[in-house]
């Protein structure tokens, strides 16, 4: 059968929302693009080796943010738009995440709050490379 352009247009989205690699360096650049267009600071990073997930791996990270409420609010709505299926057709500006829980903690004075994610960036198929070490940023 042939394969039809729309059909060509759409796998290229899915690779981009689940790519064959784990491409830790695309996830950081994602995340700190997230992070300056919403006005939160990360304070860490630390992922976890992939786990099996419905046909893909879904590599945990735990993710620490700060900042006010409705800012880490838009953090966790940018990667949400990342990728997705609108009126049955996918989309794709870039990976596709899944938020599994949220912690928030009290913060300062100022208003700021810590927010503790635990976020999941998706891989298809296995995987074997490992995740790499927590970054922590100084404050």
């Amino acid at each position: 059968l042939p394969i039809s352009k729309q059909s060509v247009t759409d796998l290229r989205r899915l690779r981009r929302a689940i790519p064959d690699d784990v491409e830790m360096s695309e996830i950081l650049r994602e995340l700190a693009w997230a992070s300056r267009a919403s006005g939160v600071r990360i304070e860490s990073i630390t992922p976890s080796q992939p786990v099996s997930s419905a046909g893909a791996q879904a590599m945990p990270i735990a993710l620490s943010v700060k900042g006010r409420y409705f800012r880490i609010a838009k953090f966790m709505h940018l990667l949400r738009l990342e990728a997705g299926v609108k009126g049955g057709k996918p989309y794709a500006s870039g990976r596709l995440y899944g938020i599994d829980n949220i912690s928030l903690s009290t913060g300062d004075k100022g208003g700021l709050i810590m927010a503790s994610l635990a976020l999941n960036a998706f891989v298809y198929g296995s995987t074997t490379t490992p995740a790499p070490a927590s970054t922590t940023t100084e404050p």
